[in-house]
């Protein structure tokens, strides 16, 4: 048994390290950092540069669910290790970028493709499968890598442009992508080969592992269109906030290492609001969890509008939403276990990763558009509170677990027969 304990930890840790090169990192939050260059070199408005993203979500919401599957079929690591190749090399790519929108698109539509190998879907799946007890928390610490992610690579990513600037740049972030993830995936996410017979049941044929099939889910059970919905809007909420901050902050006249400094502050709150969220959630209904986190983000975008307190209040404000991204990534994982089981975690998690890319795209094209069009953040900042608002609503309507965890059940159980004696 503790051979087995230390094997499933080392997993959790091996997730952790490989999260730092998660593609939301890379192409959501270190992105912020090129964006006043490639837009001041290129002459582009803030909404012609973070369309590109847009876009990304776009794909990412048809091609998410489709690596989920082939997840579920062939294992993580078969699917995982060509595509975090394919995707540094994509972000290396960036480095050639020309003032052409059709190449802007093209490689972020690829981006998209390879990089959504490179999200928690594939973690969260090794995780769940081999975490009952603890669940929570081991999403949490694995999942928060992307948090120390979000602190290191856009420092790394500064300090390469204040030296070589953009373009060799994005060369060194595609190397360090494929540096951080590839040997993770190797070492730790390794899993046992399936036989043909394993791979059929991982089509829907007959499988002994929990939980309804993916189409039934979909057709059928409306917290699965809850969840889409929630998680579509909080990444535009948040994530829209997170990675127009250095743009904001050196529009107030801060230098781009101080806001840079603030944007990694939401790294390090991503990570603690990840371990307090999973630690919260083996022991608290997740949807209360989830609102007290909402709530956070709400109150950080609000602070970082209101524009007032300087540095101080970017500060604060930054680290709440960083909180509330934090909390996000264990939530996802846990609810499609707790409410869907593992049966179809892959296809039906991926789904929720494609939706949440979406959201990822949409909200800083949205705070472009806004900046664009109002030479300020506000309209879009006003607009997020409410969506975070409204997620409260919808996760408080969620409803009982369908897979609680087992001590949970066992515990029922005893109380059952205790009544009843």
């Amino acid at each position: 048994m503790g051979g087995k304990i230390r094997n499933r930890w080392a997993v959790v840790c091996g997730c952790f390290i490989a999260m730092m090169a998660n593609n939301g990192v890379i192409s959501n939050f270190t992105f912020g950092v090129f964006l006043k260059p490639i837009t001041e070199e290129f002459h582009w408005g803030r909404a012609d540069l973070t369309s590109a993203m847009f876009l990304a979500g776009v794909v990412a919401a048809f091609v998410t669910p489709v690596v989920g599957k082939l997840m579920d079929i062939y294992g993580v690591q078969r699917v995982a290790l060509p595509g975090i190749v394919l995707y540094a090399l994509t972000v290396g790519c960036f480095s050639l970028l020309e003032p052409s929108f059709v190449m802007l698109y093209v490689l972020a539509a690829t981006a998209a493709v390879m990089g959504h190998v490179q999200t928690p879907m594939g973690y969260s799946k090794v995780i769940s499968s081999r975490f009952e007890d603890y669940r929570g928390l081991a999403l949490g610490i694995a999942i928060s890598g992307v948090g120390l992610g979000t602190a290191v690579i856009p420092q790394i990513a500064q300090y390469l442009i204040s030296i070589f600037g953009w373009r060799l740049a994005y060369v060194g972030v595609g190397c360090t992508v494929f540096l951080l993830a590839f040997p993770m995936i190797a070492l730790f996410l390794a899993e046992p080969g399936k036989t043909r017979a394993e791979r059929h049941a991982a089509r829907g044929v007959t499988d002994l592992t929990p939980g309804p099939s993916a189409s039934s889910v979909i057709k059928g059970d409306r917290r699965f269109w809850m969840l889409l919905v929630m998680f579509f809007i909080s990444a535009i909420a948040i994530n829209g906030t997170i990675t127009h901050i250095v743009a904001s902050m050196t529009d107030r006249g801060f230098s781009p290492a101080v806001a840079t400094s603030v944007l990694s502050s939401a790294g390090i709150a991503l990570i603690v609001g990840r371990l307090i969220s999973g630690y919260c959630l083996d022991r608290i209904f997740g949807p209360y969890v989830a609102v007290v986190f909402f709530l956070m983000a709400a109150s950080g975008i609000a602070i970082i509008a209101s524009g007032s307190g300087g540095l101080t209040t970017a500060f604060v404000g930054t680290v709440l939403c960083g909180m509330g991204l934090g909390a996000e990534g264990d939530l996802l994982g846990y609810f499609v276990g707790r409410y869907f089981g593992l049966k179809s975690f892959g296809t039906l998690y991926g789904f929720m990763i494609g939706v949440f890319s979406l959201g990822n795209g949409v909200g800083p094209w949205l705070m472009g558009l806004s900046f664009d069009k109002t030479h300020s953040y506000t309209t879009a900042s006003t607009g997020f509170v409410g969506l975070l608002v409204l997620c409260c609503v919808i996760v408080l309507c969620l409803g009982a677990y369908s897979f609680p965890p087992k001590r949970a059940v066992l515990g029922a159980r005893v109380a059952a027969d205790a009544a009843s004696a």
